[in-house]
């Protein structure tokens, strides 16, 4: 049952047999959200179903991350809340297998919200997250608890396990579930700001970027001590199926003395049943383990080796991306892990754009250091770096590098300009990627389009923000 003053638009999606979509009901005022539904394919071999939203006119559907996923075949509906006043959005679907078959995309719908009335509002007024691209510098548009997993340097190295809740007011609620050490991230309740193409900034000088979907974020500690922390948006209903699939993963582990670090990266299997194994890998860390999800997509991995303790973490909602971390060390290293599903069907289209970068710099005996930078990629995929902030006036800044897509699965390279290549990974449509080189490792995340270019060279349509972290 809806509340009785939202006013709701339900669309029909044909999946696998391509038919128009049908409104069955036309656009009225004071409009907050729409109901999309189809029915259910008679071809036995559909799984679920991905759902895609995004301003209109001309919205790219093919490069576009997911922003439903829906795991059960038997499920024909669902409701995308919190739509930006007077913005027109287009909506599409795709059917799925459990082997990675998709359908062509169906028909494109489109709806228009109206403007906001005089009190601010156009709808009921509620807030409850789930919004799209589109202006997001207001706080109130943003509402969500997400699972977050870090690793930090304040005095000494470690990880952490946190939970964040963003309310509609502004305010940042940060839960310590569980670290190696106090000097990591503190529980608090502090301010938080999301600007118009993503960028989120947080009390205590600590700066990232919020996916346009708000399904991620990734935030970086630009004062006297260093961090990454990747936030992943709690979900409903989810269970060990929901993880599955081949993976790309990259790794920093931390050994008990904590003067250096390993960084390492490979591909992994879920299996959807809890068991995970090893397909390639660098360095000394096996990740082979067994896993659960609990329904919020908290991820537990309990891994075959003894030298790791149990790793906590989670996995995003459409199950293409996790993280996690465990935080004993005891008997073997600290260990930060990011998964990516490896996709199909990429290409360069899905590199080009703005990105941030943050920098961590850590050197044995040294102290950390970090930095916020501008990247852009040219369509061409050259590309360059400028300096936004740093925290001891360290930054690595690039002119003359460029983007190679290895191949369609999303496999890519970076190379800078004196020829060295730093490999990485993006998952499907670019919205999360990663590089990794002996003492590199980053971690990116697209920003929202549409956004005007900031003074500062952040912004601009078409892009992406991108955190990173440098270990020398």
């Amino acid at each position: 049952m809806f509340h009785p003053n939202r006013i709701c638009f339900i669309f029909k999606i044909s999946v696998f047999i391509l038919v128009a979509l049908t409104a069955l009901a036309l656009p009225t005022a004071q409009a907050t959200e729409v109901v999309l539904s189809w029915e259910r394919p008679s071809d036995d071999r559909v799984d679920g179903y991905y759902i895609y939203w995004g301003p209109a006119p001309d919205y790219d559907f093919e490069s576009a991350p997911v922003d439903i996923n829906i795991p059960e075949a038997d499920t024909t509906s669902c409701t995308i809340s919190n739509l930006q006043p007077n913005t027109e959005y287009e909506f599409a679907a795709r059917s799925y297998s459990d082997t990675g078959e998709t359908s062509e995309l169906s028909q494109i719908v489109s709806y228009t919200t109206p403007e906001e009335t005089s009190d601010g509002s156009s709808g009921d007024g509620s807030s409850d997250g789930g919004t799209d691209a589109g202006d997001t510098s207001d706080p109130g548009d943003f509402a969500d608890s997400y699972h977050a997993v870090g690793f930090f340097h304040n005095g000494d190295f470690g990880t952490e396990n946190l939970a964040y809740a963003f309310d509609d007011n502004g305010t940042l609620t940060i839960e310590v579930i569980d670290q190696s050490s106090t000097s990591g991230t503190a529980a608090a309740q502090t301010d938080y700001q999301v600007d118009a193409d993503g960028r989120i900034t947080m009390a205590d000088d600590k700066m990232g970027v919020l996916s346009a979907n708000k399904n991620f974020f990734v935030a970086g500690d630009m004062a006297d001590s260093a961090s990454i922390t990747f936030g992943i948006r709690q979900a409903a209903d989810m269970a060990s199926a929901d993880f599955s699939g081949q993976y790309r993963i990259f790794l920093i582990a931390i050994p008990p003395d904590m003067q250096s670090t390993e960084i390492g990266k490979g591909v992994i299997s879920a299996d959807g049943a809890g068991s995970l194994t090893v397909e390639e890998s660098t360095g000394s860390i096996d990740l082979a383990c067994s896993y659960s999800v609990n329904s919020t997509g908290e991820l537990t991995l309990t891994p075959d080796e003894t030298a790791i303790s149990t790793m906590y973490g989670a996995i995003s909602a459409d199950g293409r991306i996790f993280a996690a971390a465990d935080t004993e060390s005891s008997d073997g290293s600290l260990v930060f892990a990011l998964g990516l599903r490896i996709p199909e069907g990429q290409s360069d289209s899905n590199l080009a754009g703005e990105y941030y970068v943050n920098q961590f710099e850590y050197t044995d005996g040294g102290s950390p250091a970090g930095g916020l930078v501008e990247l852009h990629v040219a369509d061409d995929l050259n590309y360059e770096t400028s300096e936004i902030e740093s925290t001891s006036g360290f930054v690595r800044e690039t002119a003359g590098g460029y983007m190679v897509m290895v191949d369609g699965t999303g496999e890519i390279t970076a190379v800078e300009s004196d020829g060295d290549e730093i490999p990485g990974a993006m998952a499907s449509g670019g919205d999360v990627m990663a590089l990794q080189q002996d003492s590199f490792i980053g971690i990116g995340i697209q920003q929202t389009s549409g956004a005007a270019q900031s003074e500062d060279g952040g912004g601009g349509s078409g892009g992406g923000c991108f955190i990173s972290s440098i270990i020398y």
